[in-house]
């Protein structure tokens, strides 16, 4: 196939007769299209940086998946949305979910795909350097989903989920307490509320920010296991930073620091004041969001 390309691109009409006919015996579908034509502009675009020529890829790109994905058809959310994809050189952002986004006067963001775009971007493992599950109810329970899917430059820590209750019709439905943070977000509560599913051939992600307070004993916690961390890298430092043994013993110290306190919100949150009203949220969006 690839040599019947570059040999239209030559202009050899015989070879471009044999392609058209074999194009139009298994037509592809705009799905199709779109990958492929994503797929050209980053190569393009990997090789020589053209601001002009990567805007009209977006452009084109945009006017495709709006396309593919069609009205977002959620109350609030204004029509037609943008395209979560909007940059196409190497960079932090590139490999997004390719789909549509939009949000409501009240911060809610939505971001809208079909399954065949979703199934697509899981399995691009060749463009990702942590493999996701192919299943998207699975994908939608993993930190590395949200970071790859919709984060800017910062990585998705998942804190908990929350319980909620789906239409026979919605498959896969997560909602979760989660934190986009460069470095680990302790000893800082969650501030989304993530409500993700499938229903009537398309995924759905809600990103709606939340404040909560914090948990004492988590703090507390963490507090006494941060000082424990901070005094092992205060004596790796008066010790002329070369002892690489103690460096380490402070990375494992600080790692399990962040780690306990982020169990300890999952685990706390359910007694906390803000639950039952978080829940009612989580419930809210993900209502709202399956009604069509």
């Amino acid at each position: 196939m690839r040599r019947l390309l570059r040999t239209i691109a030559n202009g050899s009409f015989a070879f471009g007769l044999l392609f058209h006919t074999e194009l139009s015996a298994v037509a592809a579908t705009p799905t199709d299209e779109y990958l492929a034509t994503r797929d050209r502009a980053i190569a393009a675009l990997a090789a020589t940086s053209d601001d002009a020529r990567e805007q009209a890829a977006v452009d084109d790109l945009q006017r495709r998946v709006r396309m593919i994905v069609g009205p977002i058809g959620i109350p609030g959310f204004p029509e037609p949305g943008d395209s979560n994809v909007n940059t196409l050189p190497p960079s932090v952002d590139l490999g997004r979910l390719d789909g549509l986004t939009a949000r409501d006067a009240d911060g809610t963001t939505i971001y809208v795909t079909t399954v065949p775009l979703l199934r697509a971007w899981l399995n691009a493992d060749a463009r990702r350097d942590d493999p996701l599950p192919k299943d998207a109810a699975a994908a939608f329970r993993t930190d590395d989903f949200y970071t790859q899917a919709i984060s800017s430059d910062a990585h998705a820590t998942i804190f908990g989920a929350l319980p909620i209750a789906a239409k026979p019709t919605v498959h896969g439905a997560a909602a979760l307490l989660l934190e986009f943070a460069q470095d680990g977000p302790a000893p800082i509560p969650p501030d989304r509320l993530v409500v993700s599913f499938v229903s009537n051939g398309r995924a759905i992600l809600l990103v709606r920010e939340v404040r909560l307070a914090q948990i004492p004993a988590c703090q507390t916690a963490w507090d006494q296991e941060n000082k424990a961390a901070q005094d092992v890298l205060d004596s790796y430092r008066k010790a002329g930073a070369r002892d690489r043994a103690m460096f380490g013993r402070y990375l494992r110290l600080d790692e399990a620091a962040n780690d306990h306190f982020i169990r300890c919100f999952g685990a706390r949150f359910q007694t906390s004041g803000d639950y039952a009203a978080t829940v009612r949220q989580a419930q809210a969006l993900l209502d709202r969001a399956s009604r069509q």
